[in-house]
């Protein structure tokens, strides 16, 4: 019984001792909800290669050429990409806009959904037309944005 009394003080003082109230660090809310920048784009295709381990042909990648126009108020990134220099000549008639990988940038501890049409971002998709994007701030306030890419040989 005094073991049950004394296991009861216990608990009870480790309940109330564990709240904090004062000297909180005050953290900062995330109210971003926009494209930063572009990480990647690229072009992906299956090389001749096999990996030993599992007998699959390799996954190589080409990164493009790229320039960005990013406008905040209109909600509207533009991403011109080209061609490298660099690329094997088989390669030429095979990269189009509808086969382009596109990572984006965006603000810190947001997260960006795609609208109606718009494919998933980080694979291989077809660009040839703008597509729509929400992104959402850590604050839940949101931003629909357009990514039309711009794709020349």
């Amino acid at each position: 019984m005094k073991s049950i009394i004394k296991l009861s003080i216990i608990l009870v003082i480790f309940i109330f001792t564990s709240c904090l109230k004062r000297n909180l660090v005050s953290l900062k809310t995330y109210e971003g909800a926009d494209i930063e920048g572009v990480a990647e784009v690229s072009y992906r295709y299956y090389s001749d290669e096999e990996i030993p381990a599992s007998k699959q042909k390799k996954v190589k990648v080409i990164a493009l050429n790229y320039s960005l126009n990013l406008d905040k108020e209109k909600a509207v990134c533009e991403i011109n990409a080209s061609e490298p220099s660099n690329i094997p000549s088989e390669l030429i008639d095979e990269i189009s806009d509808k086969r382009i990988v596109l990572i984006l940038n965006i603000s810190e501890a947001a997260v960006i959904r795609p609208i109606e049409d718009a494919p998933r971002l980080g694979v291989p998709a077809d660009w040839s037309k703008p597509h729509r994007y929400e992104v959402v701030a850590a604050n839940n306030q949101s931003r629909i944005w357009t990514i039309r890419l711009n794709y020349k040989k």
